[in-house]
């Protein structure tokens, strides 16, 4: 089968012919149809400093990359009671054991044990992948397999909302950074009743501001206006009552001054290195600060009926789709930014 592989610590991947994975006995074989490029498949890609270690651990290489797959079950073992030969499903990137205690208390994104697909053992991006069923979701008629290859970084958007202690519908909302997370936050969040919503970015990330605003939120170049005066301007000088940090550089430190007296910050970025805070800032204020990692079993649920009820449309944040064998021409996209999701489809 074709397949998507880091197989050397540079930069670029490789389209090879490898074997079709063997099954465990509480694995299914699933034929993909489409598989999302992540962030962590672009830092695996760029194979900058950093890009081969994933929570303290080495990813060894050679490996199939990829973890936003959905795909068609062709085969399963003898232990598999969730899913069967036919269904239609998708896969969660948190591959929680499901024995630690993290797991035993639901959150799988935490666990203590994980072995994602495409670092820790071999992905998806290829024309085959064994997933343990415990991480397989099905998927209804209604949600086709390219909206289904975007569910896992919807999750991520859910997840945050998840987190949310005050959040009520007609509340304003300020969303860093215009990339698929950040785009796909702003989406759950009219879903949920939001009142305002502004999405900020940088000039070079003016195309996934294009597309922020034609999806109808207010939008702001941070390197050309004063988030905080355009945020203040447009809710009579109050702020938001959320903000959701999904950029890719840490925390902005306009993250809290945005907020209200009385609000919350969601960090749902991609730490990296220490994050601080004003002191002035946090004293001023009553606000709760929660950080969101990944997704939860909750998560897909709430993920596959805001797509299968059309209260989300996944569909208009996929910018890019490829053949697994042009896979390189949507890495290049992304790192130019031209791209805001990309699916690789074998």
């Amino acid at each position: 089968m074709k397949a998507v592989v880091k197989a050397e610590q540079r930069r670029g991947i490789q389209v090879m012919d490898v074997p079709v994975p063997k099954i465990k006995p509480n694995e299914a074989l699933v034929q993909i149809k489409a598989c999302g490029i992540c962030g962590g498949d672009l830092k695996l890609y760029e194979g900058g400093p950093g890009a081969f270690t994933r929570i303290g651990r080495k990813i060894e290489l050679p490996r199939i990359i990829g973890h936003e797959p959905s795909g068609v079950v062709v085969e399963v073992g003898p232990e598999v009671r969730t899913v069967k030969v036919g269904d239609r499903v998708a896969s969660n990137n948190s591959e929680g054991c499901g024995f630690c205690h993290n797991c035993q208390l639901g959150y799988f994104n935490v666990c203590v044990n994980r072995t994602n697909i495409g670092s820790f053992r071999d992905g998806a991006m290829a024309e085959y992948c064994a997933i343990p069923q415990l991480h397989l979701y099905k998927i209804p008629d209604s949600i086709s397999y390219e909206e289904a290859a975007v569910l896992e970084p919807l999750g991520v958007a859910v997840r945050a909302f998840e987190t949310l202690v005050r959040f009520k519908a007609g509340d304003d909302v300020a969303v860093l950074g215009p990339g698929p997370i950040g785009l796909l936050a702003a989406l759950v969040a009219r879903a949920s009743g939001a009142g305002k919503v502004f999405v900020t970015g940088r000039s070079s990330s003016e195309k996934r501001l294009e597309l922020a605003r034609s999806l109808g939120f207010t939008t702001i170049n941070v390197e050309k206006e004063n988030v905080r005066d355009v945020v203040f301007a447009a809710t009579e000088g109050l702020g938001v009552d959320v903000v959701i940090d999904s950029t890719s550089k840490g925390t902005p430190p306009e993250a809290l001054t945005l907020l209200k007296g009385v609000g919350q910050l969601v960090i749902s970025a991609s730490l990296e290195g220490q994050v601080s805070f004003d002191a002035y800032e946090l004293k001023s204020r009553s606000v709760i600060i929660t950080l969101n990692r990944s997704t939860n079993p909750s998560t897909w649920f709430r993920a596959i009926n805001l797509v299968a009820s059309g209260q989300v449309d996944v569909k208009s944040v996929v910018t890019h789709k490829v053949r697994i064998e042009d896979a390189d021409q949507a890495f290049q996209a992304l790192c130019r930014r031209e791209a805001v999701k990309a699916l690789i489809l074998p």
